[in-house]
């Protein structure tokens, strides 16, 4: 087991080792973590590299001149966190958030956690911005306070400018410790070399803070790593909760703080060890907050490696569905051969018979008494003909708009038919309604009749699998 080292503003006491289920919770944690970490922390320290050679010592010269950096060059700054929160800390996110949920399915069997249903979309996007406000603004303040450094009246603008270009992604201890090592192995050089000329002792001395510029990077991209990605997983085993929650697989539920499984924990978190709380509340602990809803799972700070344990103090409750002998033969009927007869009728425009008419009139009703599934759906489609596939892709094209007169089953959970041509996928679903408890097999969701939907994407994938991504509308 790897034993790291705490935050040293921290203060660290000793622990039991935990067991049980805790320890579970935490060994899945700590498995995630130490076996994702070294890719963030190799585009992390990329990207900073190439912001530092993207800033000419011209521009940094100038900033210096200037009291601060340049509103352009923080522009453009911005704009590159930006393509890195896309690019990469939004999947990284995504990836932690469904790991964290791989337990709970296989807790809570039929249990399928939905990565893009509106909670876990939410906040990733609401992070992924502050994300960027924060280490943006960490990057302006270090700069900003090697900037300072002129006004003392020991270094010329030149030699300032060049000890400030590889500290660029640090935060201000970090940048300052650098520019303090840059200044004492100058001094050093000099004191201990009479002979030697100063700018072989800047040369030398700026040499040797890059190597410890870039030493420094690595522990703060190793830093951001860990921290990030144990926020998401456990934001992503709280959405997932909450997600079991809405769809019956679980009931109230109280999170409980567990401390990382090591000998040494910090006071904040040691404190909280053990601390039960509602859903609906948050952790009391002090400390700077990194970002917001941080009180309702760990980290507590910078490398926190504890988790949430979920105790289910109440069963879910189930309200009981009344339907009398005509709606409960028509759902029967439905659920049965019946409803391909029927959709391909209204489909089509074909006249109802008077028992059609008195089926669908049942069904309707049946339909608005249960109750709506939040979260992504699925339908599985095959065709007969290239003809018939033809004209359905022609309608579904992106960006179109389209209404079904009939009634729309689909699936929650895994995908019904995985070998089918045409997979259908309804993100953000909230209209459907859920019928499973008369068709687990099947684990159905039927829309009503008239249901509208566009078209957000088709995509083909490798073996020709045509996928239509649909959003209520």
């Amino acid at each position: 087991m790897i034993i790291r080292k705490r935050n040293q503003q921290h203060p660290t006491l000793r622990k039991a080792r935990k067991k049980g289920k805790d320890k579970d919770i935490l060994d899945r944690l700590n498995s995630y973590l130490d076996a994702n970490d070294g890719d963030p922390v190799q585009w992390l320290t990329r990207f900073w590299d190439d912001q530092q050679n993207a800033i000419t010592y011209k521009e940094l010269r100038e900033a210096i001149l200037a009291g601060q950096i340049s509103e352009t060059t923080l522009h453009e700054w911005q704009i590159a966190y930006s393509k890195l929160v896309t690019n990469r800390l939004n999947p990284m996110w995504q990836d932690a958030m469904i790991a964290a949920n791989i337990q709970t399915a296989s807790m809570k069997g039929g249990f399928y956690f939905d990565p893009v249903a509106r909670g876990a979309k939410d906040w990733i996007e609401e992070h992924g911005g502050e994300w960027i406000t924060v280490i943006q603004e960490e990057q302006r303040q270090a700069i900003a306070a090697m900037i300072g450094r002129e006004y003392s009246g020991d270094w010329d603008v030149e030699e300032l400018a060049r000890a400030i270009r590889p500290t660029i992604g640090l935060n201000t201890p970090q940048a300052n410790a650098n520019i303090n090592y840059y200044e004492h192995v100058k001094e050093s050089l000099l004191e201990n070399n009479p002979g030697m000329k100063e700018a072989t002792a800047e040369k030398r001395a700026r040499e040797a803070a890059a190597k410890y510029a870039a030493k420094q990077h690595r522990q703060r991209a190793q830093m951001i790593a860990e921290t990030e990605m144990a926020f998401a997983y456990n934001k992503g085993a709280d959405e997932g909760i909450k997600q079991a929650q809405a769809k019956g697989y679980i009931g109230k539920v109280r999170r409980v703080w567990s401390t990382a499984d090591d000998e040494l924990v910090c006071e904040v978190c040691g404190g909280l060890d053990g601390t039960s709380i509602d859903m609906e509340e948050e952790f009391d602990f002090k400390g700077r907050s990194l970002y917001g809803g941080q009180k309702q799972t760990p980290p507590a700070h910078p490398r926190c490696r504890c988790a949430v344990k979920y105790e289910e103090v109440e069963p879910p409750k189930f309200e009981s569905v009344e339907l009398n002998y005509d709606e409960e033969y028509s759902l029967k009927s439905y659920i049965s051969s019946e409803s391909y007869k029927i959709n391909e009728k209204l489909r089509s425009g074909a006249t109802l018979t008077p028992e059609d008419y008195s089926f669908t009139i049942n069904l309707d009703i049946v339909l608005a008494k249960m109750p709506r599934y939040e979260g992504t759906l699925s339908r599985s489609l095959e065709f007969i003909n290239d003809e018939d596939l033809q004209s359905f892709l022609k309608q579904h094209a992106k960006g179109n708009i389209i209404e079904y007169e009939q009634y729309i089953s689909t699936t929650k959970g895994s995908i019904y038919n995985p070998d089918a041509a045409i997979q259908i996928l309804i993100i953000y679903a909230i209209s459907g309604r859920d019928i499973s408890s008369f068709n687990n097999d099947e684990k159905e969701v039927v829309y009503e009749r008239q249901s509208r939907f566009r078209v957000m994407d088709v995509n083909e994938a490798d073996d020709g699998t045509i996928i239509i991504t649909l959003e209520e509308y």
